[in-house]
């Protein structure tokens, strides 16, 4: 069977491709990164994917059609924030989220996700306000955005840290996002679910180096919320 897997979970998409292309089971397996966790969900429901990883953010719901079922693997990721490692917050291992409003925050274009909605809940009740004044399609480009500014980026907690670039988590991990996975229950996924929450776990657990913010999270919360192999 050729497992076609869609969503967006950074660098834990590949690394669960790769897993999966492992297994007896599967003949190979077709990658398709979306944002969009909307459209992913809907390629599952009419059979045009077979598996899909997605974030949201509670309590801003997404809609899921009756013809698929869900099995959360993360219920509480926390959100960190990248930052050239000059920037004056790069020092604090743990950032407070109120110190954010002092630099240029920047985020994805609105659009393709319910994350801007999410976000500006947190902010109205943590009395934040961020200066969102720049955009970026993907990593990379905010990578060079904050590399050549004081501006900070929101980045998935398993993103890896670069030359010049720092990963920190915010104090209190105000921000955060749960991870699913969704498939229908007539499907040939169905049946290897927990073989592949599994393997997602264990991506996790061998992803420690990519930060000491996430190294951090992981041993005091994460490996206690995710199954590991």
């Amino acid at each position: 069977m050729r497992v076609r897997i869609g969503g967006y979970a950074g660098a834990m998409l590949g690394e669960l491709g790769r897993r999966l292309a492992g297994e007896p089971w599967a003949s190979g397996v077709q990658l398709r990164d979306n944002r969009d966790s909307r459209v992913n969900i809907r390629m599952v429901g009419t059979g045009d994917l077979d598996l899909a990883v997605v974030y949201d953010w509670p309590p801003v719901a997404l809609p899921r059609p009756a013809t698929v079922r869900e099995r959360v693997v993360l219920p509480d990721e926390p959100v960190f924030v990248m930052m050239s490692e000059r920037h004056a917050l790069a020092h604090m291992p743990q950032v407070p989220f109120r110190a954010l409003m002092d630099y240029v925050w920047v985020d994805e274009p609105g659009g393709p996700t319910t994350w801007p909605v999410y976000l500006k809940h947190v902010c109205q009740r943590a009395g934040v306000s961020l200066h969102i004044r720049q955009s970026a399609q993907n990593l990379l480009e905010a990578r060079r955005l904050v590399m050549t500014t004081s501006a900070v980026a929101p980045v998935l907690a398993t993103t890896e840290e670069a030359p010049g670039l720092v990963i920190r988590a915010l104090d209190g991990h105000p921000l955060r996002q749960r991870l699913r996975l969704i498939f229908r229950p007539d499907g040939p996924i169905a049946a290897h679910i927990t073989t592949i929450v599994g393997h997602i776990g264990q991506a996790y657990a061998d992803h420690q180096e990519c930060s000491d913010a996430f190294r951090t999270w992981w041993h005091t919360s994460g490996c206690h919320t995710m199954p590991v192999q």
